[in-house]
């Protein structure tokens, strides 16, 4: 089965689970968003179809698709931070992602986490690092830059 037509049956059970009518114009534009501008895999669209027909109680947005695959990005900025900030309290290099690393890299890098007041400095490196984190793994930071982040 090629996959225009795995697609359309997605949609096809998206529509019958939320009882609508969605029009062929809609799913053409869900097509491109997903496979065009996101990358997304037939595959990872078919396991996001399966989850929301599980979970979900409304008809999913595009951006729904693409946070059940990729998972949502501010749930995932306190992830990464979380582990940067156990890692510099044990003075190790934390595993992170690309984007987590640019992150860190935003707002001065292990460094400023290392040396920061607990109580003045890193709630603020925390919002700084969450922002632009957030940033990066939005449609805002595809082009891989960070806007600039007041930190005081």
């Amino acid at each position: 089965m090629d996959i225009k037509t795995r697609f359309a049956n997605c949609w096809v059970l998206l529509n019958e689970r939320f009882g609508l009518k969605m029009s062929g114009e809609l799913a053409n534009r869900y097509w491109r968003y997903l496979v065009n501008e996101q990358k997304l895999t037939i595959d990872e669209i078919e396991s996001a179809t399966d989850r929301i027909l599980l979970e979900s109680r409304f008809f999913p947005t595009a951006l729904d698709f693409v946070h059940y695959i990729k998972g949502d990005p501010k749930a995932l900025a306190q992830k990464e931070w979380d582990t940067i900030v156990e890692a510099a309290s044990r003075g190790q290099r934390p595993k992170i992602s690309e984007s987590a690393q640019k992150a860190l890299q935003a707002i001065g890098g292990r460094i400023a986490i290392e040396t920061a007041d607990t109580n003045y400095d890193l709630p603020k490196l925390r919002k700084a690092f969450l922002e632009s984190f957030t940033v990066l793994n939005t449609e805002q930071g595809s082009n891989g830059q960070l806007p600039m982040l007041a930190l005081r």
